[in-house]
């Protein structure tokens, strides 16, 4: 029998959804503004891809130690637009390979400029292109979170052109 290896993060076994947006001057504060919201502000993340174990547990998010380092599935978008409607999706769901074999718990991310219905019939085709490719079948419902930000962008009268920045992310945090 082949001995499996876990890789150098090790082999994940819960994980957590959170979700927030942000806006600012630029870019970089509007994503540090939506870190806040997602209360995870003081960490550093890690970006990893869209595969979980069969049998990861969803928890609700925990408390982290400051600069603790973060896997993350993440979904985001930054968009200058004023009155743009954008929308960051996360779908995951466990699959089996056959009736006795488990198959990977699969993540669809999906952000763009488009209402929340649109974008999670793309992040639904995502994940059922994903689980085609694998041979698998989905098992039980979708575990999802949503997180839609139509906002209008402002020009403040301290600069000159517009140049408000929105981000919305949505981050798994395996552990």
């Amino acid at each position: 029998m082949t001995k499996l290896i876990t890789g150098m993060l090790g082999l994940p076994r819960r994980v957590s959804l959170t979700a927030g947006s942000g806006d600012a001057d630029n870019t970089l504060n509007a994503f540090d503004n939506a870190l806040c919201q997602c209360r995870i502000e003081n960490q550093s993340l890690i970006p990893i891809t869209s595969i979980l174990p069969p049998n990861i547990e969803f928890i609700p998010l925990p408390k982290f130690s400051v600069g603790s380092n973060l896997p993350v599935i993440e979904a985001k978008i930054i968009s200058k637009n004023i009155g743009q409607t954008i929308c960051a999706v996360i779908i995951a769901q466990r699959t089996k390979l056959s009736d006795s074999e488990p198959g990977p718990t699969l993540v669809a991310e999906f952000a763009g400029e488009m209402a929340k219905k649109e974008g999670i019939t793309e992040a639904r085709h995502r994940l059922d292109q994903m689980a085609k490719i694998r041979k698998a079948h989905f098992v039980g419902e979708a575990y999802k979170k949503l997180c839609e930000l139509p906002h209008e962008i402002r020009n403040p009268a301290r600069l000159p052109l517009p140049h408000l920045s929105c981000h919305i992310g949505q981050n798994f945090f395996p552990y």
